[in-house]
């Protein structure tokens, strides 16, 4: 009959006889070289084949794959001078770059894909609505209807003109802002998308000069530069109450 054996708490020892052949007299279990070799290999085979089949279920669960990964950038850690190696790192942004490139559309393509729309019923678009109504003389019109002069005056700087080419039709709340703060607009269908570009609450007339220099400040840090302080109050209070419009629109 063929041997049956098993391992022990110390070494290994034979079932069927039940005795140990160790010469260490406080354990029953051998440890030799000899004894181990006597194990036999079809034995260790399917006991280390079972042992790698158990680990390859575990490494599955997501739980001990991240345990397995912290472990190894542990263990480089330890290695070296205790830090995470900086290869380490770079990979980490690399990654995670490359996951919110991935989430979001590029912004830059997104805004050269909005365009002032028709407001209401006028048959006009949105800059040519606003310099009409912000021109404080009536405005004079071509054939095709286009606004060729008017008085505008800038709150910003007081930059004043007749000539409607030297004026921009600006976002009080900068459209990066509005588009960072709330990426979900990305998701939005093209027409609500294009009602937030267009929205006359966010909107104002600016010297195209000073509307350059400004770029995408948040409104705060603009106010600072404006110097009527009675306009820079109101321009606050339109900049923070569109913000917060915001928020409750896509925050609650």
């Amino acid at each position: 009959m063929a041997r049956r054996w098993g391992v022990g708490r110390g070494g290994i020892w034979n079932r069927r006889r039940n005795n140990c052949t160790g010469r260490r007299r406080h354990c029953r279990c051998l440890r030799s070289e000899k004894d181990i070799q006597a194990f036999p290999e079809e034995y260790k085979k399917l006991w280390k084949t079972k042992l790698m089949s158990v680990w390859d279920f575990l490494r599955e669960l997501p739980v001990i794959d991240d345990l397995v990964d912290a472990g190894e950038v542990f263990g480089i850690c330890l290695e070296g001078s205790g830090e995470v190696p900086s290869e380490v790192l770079e990979q980490d942004q690399e990654n995670t770059v490359v996951e919110t490139s991935a989430a979001l559309p590029d912004y830059g393509e997104f805004r050269d894909g909005m365009y002032w729309t028709e407001v209401g019923d006028t048959g006009q678009n949105t800059r040519e609505w606003l310099l009409e109504k912000s021109s404080s003389v009536p405005v004079e019109k071509d054939s095709s209807g286009q606004i060729v002069s008017g008085r505008w005056i800038d709150p910003h700087t007081g930059f004043t003109s007749s000539n409607p080419d030297d004026f921009d039709i600006d976002h009080r709340m900068p459209f990066h802002e509005v588009m960072s703060s709330h990426p979900e607009i990305y998701n939005l269908p093209v027409e609500e998308q294009l009602a937030i570009y267009n929205d006359l609450d966010n909107l104002q007339v600016i010297h195209d000069d000073h509307n350059m220099h400004k770029g995408a400040q948040s409104g705060d840090v603009h106010a600072a530069e404006i110097a009527d302080e009675e306009f820079r109050r109101q321009f606050l209070a339109d900049y923070h109450a569109y913000k917060e419009s915001l928020e409750e629109r896509f925050l609650h």
